[in-house]
């Protein structure tokens, strides 16, 4: 984008006014003032280029998929969870993962076993209130049982009768 540096001007011949001889030294001025600013940019350039590709990098990493745990996730295995402090959840990766592209599914995939969060007892810990996880697991089940058509069950009902 900066153009290339021109080479020197002659020196103006001694029959050249003043006038002349002050606007040479201008566009010699302006010529120097042009290539410093031409440096200027290709080093700022430089030091973005630098930074992009460092946010690539952290980018890359952050988004990397955890490896797997040695063996292929089964759609049986068993996942004990612990929501909101209630370490009574069990179910199997088919359920949490019975909605094809869903977050859900995307979470309990296998992939992120390794990096999901753990209680002390190994169950994964999911901060979430336990009876609107419990309605969401019956719900995923009858999705298994029935596919996606499933209704959504009542909130009203799928609640325990002491939190309604």
């Amino acid at each position: 984008l900066c153009p290339r540096p021109s080479p020197p001007a002659s020196r103006a011949p001694p029959a050249m006014n003043g006038t002349a001889m002050d606007l040479e030294a201008l566009c010699t001025s302006l010529a120097d003032a042009g290539r410093a600013l031409c440096a200027l940019r290709a080093e700022e350039d430089a030091a973005l280029a630098r930074e992009a590709e460092d946010l690539r990098v952290e980018a890359a990493e952050m988004l990397r998929v955890p490896e797997s745990e040695g063996r292929a996730p089964l759609p049986s295995d068993v996942l004990r969870l612990n929501v909101g402090g209630d370490p009574s959840f069990a179910t199997t990766r088919k359920t949490l993962t019975c909605l094809g592209h869903s977050r859900l599914a995307e979470l309990f995939s296998g992939r992120w076993d390794r990096a999901l969060p753990r209680d002390e007892s190994g169950r994964i810990f999911l901060d979430l209130h336990p009876a609107q996880f419990r309605a969401l697991l019956d719900w995923l089940g009858d999705v298994c049982r029935i596919g996606p058509a499933a209704s959504l069950p009542d909130p009203e009902e799928a609640l325990p009768a002491e939190l309604r």
